[in-house]
């Protein structure tokens, strides 16, 4: 059997030429299985110079058509010849495969994906540490809501009271300190570090096991609720989505990434306010992690009456990851910057960030830069991630979305990790908040 290959910009032709049986089928397989493993989704077979088609062949067909389904792609069969056809239909599969007259018609019947993203705008800009394309999103201004209190959780204050509780389909992105289950009793000793993406719940409870835990809700259901004393939520509007490749093979910083999309927004968005959401389905480096090892409630505070992150509570309370870990995979993050020119006021800032008492900004920042370049190091990040075993994009587009959707469809989750700044990303596509409100809720919420 011969197999060529066509790349265009919407699908990936296949030219076949031979028989399709017993022993052609496996060659077929293994080179079409490489084809979707390097994310190719939506393939037309070129089937005009195929004579033959065997129950093997179809077998191969059959699950070469699950594969690319798992990944929202499709196959398309054209130029499909008088015998294969007749086997095709005795067997059932035209309910199976769409069947075309022309490969140019095969082609054309796929949705535009790659055609759209070709005709959208992309400003790019090439920085230190890499290349980053911009799309224009949502107009509208975006938002952070805060729930809960953060001092709470840094001094191990946490109760039954000061739990805010809300249905899974109120939050699309945010992450935080929280736990699943029915009853207080349930969950109350297991807050741990969490985070929400793209509607999916992922957590570390604090058992001892260490072990993250998920849910990937089907539906709507509002009984179903995540427990929270202290949560960031992104409301969803991405004023633009961002491209990210970096220049090194190894990989770029997430504190490089972030600082260098600050010093863009500062010259290119009008109105930046110096706050950034972020969420970024990415291909990993190596990941630095931290998290929490016990549940932060007043049963549980230090006795100093200090913050867990004192440094004579920090052992008992805090993991750091000392090695780089979870190499080249990919992420799901979801996370929040500050840099040092926001004009939100500080007790706002306070509400996601810890800003010590009696401290002003331009000295928090001073001190956190010593030692350090001028221009590098300034921000003050918070991002979780979610991990999974190496998942290629779907498409090479700018639809975000999608892509972290597809990752939560058909990735192999790895764990969670909240992530320190020196965590190392390859390249990734980012939708990005410009943040112009924060609202801080501290009341109970019951929903």
């Amino acid at each position: 059997m011969d197999i060529s290959i066509e790349d265009t910009n919407c699908a990936l032709i296949v030219h076949l030429s031979g028989r399709i049986d017993a022993y052609t089928s496996q060659e077929l397989r293994d080179r079409l299985s490489s084809q979707v493993d390097a994310g190719h989704y939506r393939l037309v077979l070129d089937l005009d110079g195929v004579d033959y088609l065997s129950s093997a062949g179809i077998r191969v067909l059959l699950a070469l058509k699950g594969k690319v389904d798992e990944r929202d792609g499709d196959i398309k069969l054209a130029c499909v010849q008088a015998y294969p056809l007749g086997v095709l239909k005795i067997s059932g599969l035209l309910t199976f495969f769409s069947v075309h007259e022309t490969v140019e018609e095969a082609t054309a019947s796929f949705p535009a994906v790659e055609d759209v993203d070709k005709e959208i705008q992309v400003e790019t800009h090439q920085t230190s540490i890499g290349a980053f394309g911009f799309v224009k999103g949502d107009s509208k201004p975006s938002e952070i809501r805060v729930t809960g209190s953060n001092l709470d959780f840094l001094y191990a204050r946490c109760s039954k009271e000061s739990i805010i509780s809300e249905s899974l389909p109120n939050i699309k992105y945010s992450l935080g300190i929280g736990a699943l289950g029915e009853k207080a009793d349930d969950y109350i000793n297991r807050l741990g570090e969490l985070m929400i993406i793209g509607g999916t719940v992922v957590w570390v409870p604090t058992d001892g096991t260490n072990i993250p835990d998920y849910l990937i809700p089907k539906e709507d259901v509002q009984e179903v609720k995540v427990h929270t004393p202290f949560n960031i939520i992104l409301d969803g509007v991405f004023n633009e989505v961002a491209r990210f490749e970096a220049s090194n093979r190894e990989g770029a910083s997430i504190r490089d990434i972030y600082q260098n999309l600050f010093e863009l927004s500062r010259r290119r968005i009008d109105g930046f306010r110096g706050v950034l959401g972020l969420v970024m389905r990415a291909d990993v480096g190596s990941v630095f992690g931290a998290g929490i090892k016990r549940s932060p409630i007043v049963e549980n505070a230090p006795e100093n009456a200090e913050l867990i992150t004192h440094q004579d509570n920090i052992k008992d309370w805090l993991n750091f990851q000392v090695e780089p870990e979870h190499e080249n995979t990919t992420a799901l993050v979801v996370g929040v910057g500050l840099e040092p020119d926001s004009d939100f006021e500080t007790s706002l800032l306070q509400s996601i960030f810890y800003i010590p008492p009696k401290t002003s900004r331009s000295r928090l920042f001073s001190i956190s830069n010593q030692g350090r370049s001028k221009r590098r190091d300034r921000a003050i990040l918070h991002n979780h991630a979610a991990i999974f075993k190496f998942l290629p994009e779907a498409h090479s587009g700018y639809r975000v979305e999608n892509e972290i959707a597809n990752v939560i469809k058909n990735g192999e989750f790895v764990g969670m990790e909240h992530l320190m700044d020196n965590s190392i990303f390859k390249k990734g596509i980012m939708g990005l908040s410009y943040v112009q409100k924060i609202a801080h809720e501290f009341q109970r919420r019951q929903t």
